[in-house]
């Protein structure tokens, strides 16, 4: 499996977004 730099970008601004999620908890 390869994976571009834009899956990377879009997966880690998801990671981003769980992590402000978890702030908020």
């Amino acid at each position: 499996m390869m994976m571009c730099d834009e899956m990377i970008q879009g997966i880690r601004q998801v990671l981003v977004q769980l992590s402000s999620f978890g702030s908020f908890e």
